[in-house]
């Protein structure tokens, strides 16, 4: 049966709060499906672009357009160093380009791309997998990244964000008891007074996109929260 993700999908590999799991690793009648598909049919029919994260902090191995013979489309692969093991992270079918390039230091959170259906997919969604003992793209074994995604396991002890964690593509607020940015100037009564858009999530921080500004993320909440 496929499992729901609504309340406990990894905010750092998609953006939204409401992906679900359309295909699982190695699933019924996919028994070569090294990974896991998401998708977001809310948001798609909103007609809203759905963000990819990095998963943890990283180096881009690969990245470009995959070969035909692949099916990857556009696509990057993120290699992560831990306490002397190696992983890897691949995020397949980007709409277009991934925003790192091989050899780009890439930190967990950071935007890689947007969801799209680039390379052999019959619709928008994102195939993410993780491979363990892995020092190249060539190296390792695919295993099934449930685990990690509902943090089972670690990876160089990256805890996932509880299911309420602010993610981009949230409509937020500031609190009331919201003073300064992340950089230490003082917040001004107008600001919290709007509303505002999460472009990025990085570490206790939030980038707030009409005003271009980084947030703690303890000083603002969701609208209709």
């Amino acid at each position: 049966m496929i499992t729901d993700y609504y309340k406990n999908i990894a905010n750092h590999v998609i953006s939204t709060r409401r992906e679900r799991l359309t295909s699982g690793f190695r699933a019924a009648g996919r028994p070569d499906h090294t990974g896991a598909d998401f998708t977001d049919a809310d948001r798609l029919e909103l007609r809203q672009d759905i963000y990819i994260l990095a998963f943890a902090d990283g180096v881009a191995d690969r990245a470009g357009l995959g070969s035909a013979a692949s099916g990857l489309g556009y696509y990057i692969d993120i290699r992560h160093e831990s306490g002397g093991a190696s992983y890897l992270t691949r995020y397949c079918h980007l709409r277009g380009a991934p925003v790192f390039k091989a050899g780009q230091a890439v930190g967990r959170g950071d935007v890689l791309g947007i969801m799209g259906k680039t390379g052999n997919s019959t619709g928008i969604h994102l195939h993410f997998g993780l491979k363990e003992d892995s020092v190249s793209w060539d190296t390792g074994v695919w295993v099934d990244p449930e685990p990690y995604l509902f943090g089972a396991k670690a990876m160089g002890g990256a805890a996932l964000p509880p299911a309420g964690a602010i993610a981009v593509g949230d409509s937020v607020r500031l609190t009331p008891s919201a003073a300064v940015y992340a950089t230490g100037q003082s917040i001004p009564a107008w600001v919290k007074a709007g509303t505002y858009t999460v472009m990025q999530v990085k570490a206790d921080r939030v980038l707030l996109k009409e005003i271009i500004s980084w947030v703690f993320e303890r000083d603002v909440t969701r609208n209709g929260k």
